[in-house]
């Protein structure tokens, strides 16, 4: 592969990346059925660009505008260069100046020559090793991915051998009407294992359906619900989809944006197999409820979950429920005729990308910029002075090859009005700063550099509302590569537009609408005011002591808005999202980052996953849309809230308030006689282990369905403990209730506690 291939295939699966992400935007009103085939048509399509690259003509379009050809002017002052060496060595830039104007009449036809065919040897030479290198690293990734799919089947397979079938009548019964009901004439292996904590399947020739061991003691209804859901990945063929997105990330490992569209595919492919059992006569509320049950018990399955279809991901399980529970929600299957539909416009769709190749309609055209324009080396000689020119006329000139590999330095202005907008178009990415001034005027200075920095045309020019700047390739070369970085200074009131290629963006002391994308890179944003729609297709995002309304977003990578007001918003296909007050300080909180407020309390606000913090010694809040939460010590008062996950405390000091959608809570209270406390799970065990001298009001209730069996309170503190003998449905699921309500001490604090199919545990300190 050589490199300019893979920076092409890197941006045309970019494209294919953003375009299914921007498909599936649109059809977020559709079912999640249409959703699915979306990011599993688009991932399909990536995997398939190499061989659509090699395979297909090039389908060559003219369409580049031609701007100012960097590499003519930078040919002429290498060319200088050397000519002048000696004048240079002498630090005269007089001297370098006047052998500038004859420089090219002093070399000879042999000589040139002679210097390209040196040159362009020793170019090759380094060229020849990056690729190699790049090849190499990109093998190391793709073997690395390649061997975590092996560990999977490995051990999938593993667990198979030892495990056992799912025997007796009533399982015998279940498994063939669901069969005969969803895969009529299919062979279906179902297996029991105490290796597996949640329903998986996998296997897409002979599929498997592996059941944890305590399904041994589920309901008939329960069993039977299990078995259409994943009886319903067998018949969509999620099992040979989820192995062909594994086998994509592998391809495109370093692209944040393959793991995203991976991940969103098993999102779609849950919701999917949801509506199909929603749609066999299963009622919402009792699905939710056998949703929960599966989840409760459920961990995460490490190798063998990258290439199977588990039913209950807890990290997933609050979206789910709420479209589970979503009346209005749209549901249905794609027909054979759409699905057909959708193949045939995701072939044409990937064939066309691969085939098509813009370029310059002409080339060789130079143009100059508005305004007075620098152009000198970046490395200049100890003593020589950059030379600046007067506003130059309009010319052309034919265009040479460059053969020296030396960067170059622009610099052009524009006079404008306050309040205008600056409009970055760039076609060959860049690295963008940009800063405001206290003049009316756009400056810009860009470095260029890379591969093909002589091949660049980039340009500053005034528009009717402001300026733009532009940068494109314009030679017929099929794959180029740049490394560019462009600094702007613009009044304090003025807006940004960019669209990018690639490169990050910096912006600082300025006022205005700021919008846009560019294909990857960090955005860093200081001291703003107005509106924002930003996104980053791979990379970090930092927002500090602005005034911002609107969101900044990222593909992949950590967004951390602190000290902001107007209401900004961030988010992250796979990062975390952090929000801090002015004051915070960022610091390092265990597998992430949180952020410390000006007392020393310790704040974290994750998209999703796990937490796990040490100590937080003025007390914490911490919240994630799924995952565990796990702390040493707190001293301060706590509040943790996660989607779907254990809550674990080892000791807490304060008051505290923690909550879960389906998890156990533990909790050790430490301190004065007074604390309270406020627990709730959506499905789960709470223990609370309280001080011996504990004064409160217990207000404790856990609640229990017909499915699952009744559960208990246990107290070593005397507080009277009743139960209901009714079934009560004025919450959905009919359930009995077991409550404990009562004072100990002189009552002044309050331990409340409710939870759903789970016991509850009070201890008393030793």
């Amino acid at each position: 592969m050589t490199g300019s291939f893979a920076l092409t295939l890197i941006a045309k699966a970019t494209f294919i990346f953003i375009a299914g992400a921007a498909l599936a935007a649109l059809l977020r009103d559709s079912s999640a059925s249409v959703r699915r085939s979306v990011w599993a048509l688009t991932l399909a399509a990536a995997a398939s660009l190499p061989i659509g690259m090699i395979a297909t003509p090039a389908w060559r379009v003219a369409v580049l505008p031609s701007v100012f050809n960097v590499s003519n002017v930078a040919n002429l002052a290498n060319v200088k260069n050397v000519a002048n060496i000696a004048n240079v060595a002498n630090g005269s830039a007089a001297a370098m100046n006047k052998g500038l104007v004859g420089a090219s009449k002093a070399i000879t036809p042999g000589s040139r020559h002679q210097s390209r065919s040196v040159t362009n040897t020793i170019a090759s030479t380094k060229w020849l090793g990056l690729t190699q290198l790049i090849a190499l690293v990109w093998l190391i990734g793709v073997a690395a991915v390649l061997v975590r799919i092996l560990l999977g089947v490995v051990g999938l397979r593993s667990v198979t051998r030892r495990a056992s079938n799912a025997a007796g009548e009533s399982w015998d019964r279940i498994i063939r009407i669901e069969r005969d009901r969803i895969l009529p004439g299919r062979r279906v292996r179902v297996l029991v294992s105490g290796d597996v904590s949640t329903p998986l399947t996998f296997g897409a020739v002979t599929p498997v359906i592996l059941l944890p061991e305590e399904s041994e003691t589920w309901s008939d209804e329960h069993r039977a619900v299990v078995m259409r859901h994943e009886m319903a990945h067998i018949a969509t063929g999620d099992t040979a989809v989820c192995f062909g997105a594994a086998v994509a990330c592998a391809l495109y490992w370093f692209h944040p944006m393959a793991w995203v569209a991976a991940g969103r595919l098993r999102r779609e492919q849950e919701r999917a197999c949801d509506d199909r059992v929603l749609e066999m006569g299963t009622p919402a509320a009792d699905y939710a409820t056998h949703l929960l049950e599966v989840a409760r018990s459920a961990r995460a399955l490490g190798m063998p979950g990258f290439v199977s279809v588990a039913m209950a991901r807890p990290s997933q399980l609050e979206g789910r429920l709420l479209a589970v529970l979503d009346e209005k929600g749209p549901r249905g299957t794609l027909t054979r005729a759409a699905r057909v539909t959708a193949y045939a416009a995701s072939a044409v769709v990937m064939l066309g990308v691969s085939a098509l190749q813009l370029e310059a309609r002409t080339a060789g055209i130079v143009t100059t910029f508005t305004g007075p324009a620098i152009v000198a080396p970046v490395e200049k000689p100890v003593g020589a002075s950059e030379t600046r020119s007067a506003p130059a006329r309009r010319t052309t000139t034919a265009s040479t090859e460059s053969t020296a590999p030396v960067d170059s330095t622009i610099w052009s202005y524009v006079t404008v009005a306050p309040g205008g907008v600056l409009v970055l178009d760039l076609r060959t990415g860049a690295g963008v700063t940009i800063v405001g001034s206290d003049e009316n005027i756009v400056r810009m200075r860009a470095y260029l550099g890379g591969n093909d920095w002589r091949n660049t045309d980039i340009r500053l020019t005034k528009t009717d509302d402001g300026a733009i700047i532009e940068s494109r390739y314009i030679n017929d070369r099929r794959n180029q590569s740049s490394s560019h970085r462009i600094e702007v200074s613009v009044p304090r009131r003025f807006g940004v537009r960019i669209r990018s290629a690639g490169g990050g963006l910096a912006l600082r002391d300025v006022t205005g609408e700021f919008s846009g994308s560019t294909g990857g890179g960090a955005i860093r944003i200081d001291r703003a005011r107005g509106s924002a729609d930003l996104s980053t297709g791979g990379g970090s995002v930092s927002v500090s002591s602005s005034d911002l309304s609107g969101s900044v977003s990222t593909g992949g990578g950590q967004v951390i808005i602190q000290g902001v007001t107007g209401g900004l918003r961030g988010s992250s296909g796979t990062g975390d999202v952090y929000y801090g007050k002015s004051g915070q300080t960022i610091t390092s909180a265990g597998s992430g980052l949180g952020v410390t407020d000006s007392d020393g309390k310790r704040i974290i606000n994750k998209s999703g996953g796990s937490v796990g913090i040490t100590s937080a010694n003025s007390g914490a809040s911490i919240n994630t849309g799924g995952g565990a939460i796990t702390v040493g010590v707190t001293d301060g008062d706590f509040a943790a809230n996660t989607g779907g996950g254990d809550i674990n405390v080892g000791t807490m000091r304060g008051n505290g308030d923690l909550s879960t959608g389906a998890g156990n809570v533990s909790v050790h209270v430490s301190g004065s006689n007074a604390h309270s406390v406020q627990v709730s799970s959506g499905n789960g065990k709470i223990i609370l282990t309280l001080p011996p001298d504990i004064s409160a009001n217990f207000d404790i209730e856990t609640a229990y369905t017909r499915d699952h069996g009744a559960t208990r309170i246990q107290s070593d503190f005397t507080v009277p403990i009743s139960e209901t003998r009714e079934w009560d449905d004025r919450e959905g699921t009919p359930r009995r209730y077991v409550r404990a309500i009562g004072r100990v001490g002189s009552g002044q604090g309050r331990i409340k506690v409710r939870t759903i199919n789970g016991d509850v545990v009070i201890r008393r300190a030793r």
